[in-house]
């Protein structure tokens, strides 16, 4: 009996540890053999029925898709409508909302989603198939939710997503998420059709709708005829207008500046508010024309800016022109000078404000930030190696705007070229010679060496006429007929500075200097240059010419230097009949 007991529990024994070996090996990570199953969809009560489509219609997410696009291009929005997840809607409303949420959904989903179908799995579990593919990452795990894309809302952007839902009894199917369904109708009083587009008739919805690109061409191209009219309109009436009731210098010069730019703003906006929001045209030829005609707005608000900037420094600076030349309206030229570097400093900042909106039509900020993290070091170093010469004349125009070295119309003495300022730049600086040639100089090396500014205090300017005479000559003479020729001339302006001196002498001539001075260096040098004319008639006239420089010549008879023990010198010259010599005294 004990042997029997024995052999009963260590059966029993075994058969406990074969139990419990089985169930460790049957089930090892301790789930449910279906555990994993249940993570690739989500299990609701109950789905709305799917009429009419076939078995396979959503049985991937890009089968899904394709179903909700073809049905909606063909006008059958009640069975574009099986695409959504419509739990969340009582089950007696949604044959009537159905198909009205589908037609707007389709609406927003043509103008604001572009996606490219590869990106949608064709596989049940949601996993992309990276066969025959190179580029498609081979790291994908099965999904049982897909975003699709996202749209732009005021609040945040709205996700747009597949899911894979499963009800009792039936397969599993990819639907768009509850979640998208319940924000059709604010993306849709967002991006919806605008006040006008809601008047077309169906047809024409319809055929916008299928991306048609023969309907969205004949709107477009009706559009920017009409919005050419209506800049048209602005810049013969509105802009002229402007110009008759004001019949100031400085409005007929804006009015003829801004009327280019005015007409083209005027039409960029009219078009943009016409096709974005009153028809708000879905599609992708629409799409991809918005960032083009927001640049060509920007284009025109930039043109726009700089002419009304340049005009007003031009006509402001006009009013100094007549005073740059009077002594007492010295500031004239230094106004004139900041506001030309004034113009070309905000010209500048407007087109770099421009180009910057310009890139951010096109979405090129974020591309251009990454670009130049990856590459800062050799961005920087190009971009400085680059600027640098540019950057330097425009600081360079900068401090000569502020400290006045030089100003416009200033008389200057550079490299040995006499002329006046005539234009400061962004960059250079360009002088007129008194002979009408232009000399263009970069505004870094202009500032970086010396020159002679003539009219740097005031434009009164003094000149020097020198005359070489004879010893004999009468300075007084000579200083009273100067005198009276500085007074009978208009040209000088006072007594001061009208002197005659005596500066310097030579082995046969003596150096007088007379100096005569102007308002300005232009009308200095004229006076200057009559003066010497009527001084050197005035010398070869006065004693038929006796006071003009000559040299001296010695005679000396050859008896006279015999006597004295003299011989002929090698640079005499000799009369070889008298023998006699002439001696250069």
């Amino acid at each position: 009996m004990k042997c029997t007991g024995r052999c009963i529990g260590a059966a029993l024994g075994v058969l406990v540890v074969c139990g419990i070996a089985a169930a460790v090996f049957a089930a090892p990570s301790g789930k449910p053999e279906n555990a994993s199953e249940q993570e690739l969809y989500f299990d609701v009560e109950s789905l709305n029925r799917v009429e009419g489509a076939k078995p396979d219609s959503f049985v991937t997410p890009r089968a899904t898709l394709e179903h909700f696009i073809r049905s909606s291009r063909d006008g059958d929005f009640k069975r574009a409508s099986q695409a959504f997840n419509l739990n969340h809607i009582p089950e007696e409303q949604r044959a009537g909302s159905a198909p009205i949420l589908a037609e707007k959904f389709f609406y927003v989903f043509s103008e604001k989603l572009h996606i490219n179908v590869r990106d949608i799995p064709d596989r049940p579990d949601g996993e992309l198939d990276p066969k025959g593919d190179e580029d498609r990452p081979h790291a994908e795990q099965p999904r049982r939710s897909i975003k699709v894309g996202a749209i732009g809302s005021e609040l945040w952007d709205v996700e747009v997503r597949l899911e894979r839902f499963k009800a009792p009894d039936t397969p599993p199917i990819w639907l768009f998420s509850p979640r998208t369904v319940e924000n059709i109708e604010r993306l849709y009083q967002e991006h919806g059709p605008g006040p006008l587009m809601r008047y077309l008739p169906t047809s024409v919805i319809l055929g916008i709708l299928k991306n048609d690109p023969l309907w969205h061409l004949s709107i477009l191209m009706v559009l920017a005829a009409f919005t050419a009219v209506i800049g048209w309109i602005v810049q013969m009436f509105i802009v002229g207008s402007l110009k008759r009731w004001r019949s100031s210098r400085r409005a007929v010069a804006l009015g003829d500046a801004a009327a280019g730019p005015v007409a083209f703003l005027a039409a960029g906006i009219a078009f943009h508010v016409l096709t974005f929001r009153s028809f708000s045209l879905p599609g992708r030829i629409t799409h991809n024309l918005e960032p083009i005609v927001g640049l060509f707005i920007v284009v025109a608000a930039a043109w726009l800016a700089v002419r009304i900037v340049r005009i007003m420094a031009d006509v402001s600076g006009h009013a100094y022109l007549d005073k740059i030349q009077l002594e007492e309206e010295g500031g004239a030229r230094s106004r004139i000078t900041r506001l030309a570097v004034i113009k070309h400093v905000l010209t500048f900042i407007v087109v770099c404000i421009g180009l910057a909106f310009g890139l951010q039509q096109f979405n090129l900020f974020e591309n251009l930030s990454l670009s130049l993290l990856a590459s800062a070091g050799v961005a920087s170093v190009i971009l400085g190696v680059a600027s640098r010469e540019v950057l330097g004349n425009i600081m360079a125009g900068i401090q000569i705007a502020l400290t006045q070295p030089a100003s416009i119309g200033d008389s200057i003495l550079f490299e040995g070229q006499w002329g006046s300022v005539e234009e400061l730049t962004y960059t250079y600086i360009t002088i007129r010679t008194w002979d009408a040639r232009r000399i263009v100089v970069p505004l870094s090396y202009f500032i970086s060496h010396p020159f002679e500014n003539w009219s740097m205090k005031s434009a009164h300017t003094v000149q020097p006429i020198y005359l070489y005479v004879d010893y004999t000559i009468d300075v007084p003479t000579v200083r009273s007929k100067f005198h009276a020729l500085v007074n009978e001339s208009k040209d000088w302006d006072g007594p001061a500075d009208s002197v005659l001196e005596v500066t310097g002498v030579k082995e046969d001539t003596m150096e007088l200097r007379a100096l005569c001075s102007a308002k300005d260096p232009p009308t200095a040098w004229r006076l200057q240059c009559r003066l010497r004319e009527e001084l050197i008639a005035f010398v070869r006239d006065l004693e038929n010419g006796r006071f003009l420089p000559k040299h001296r010549l010695a005679w000396q008879p050859e008896d006279d230097r015999q006597a004295v023990g003299q011989q002929a010198p090698r640079t005499g010259k000799s009369d070889t009949k008298a023998g006699n010599v002439l001696t250069k005294q």
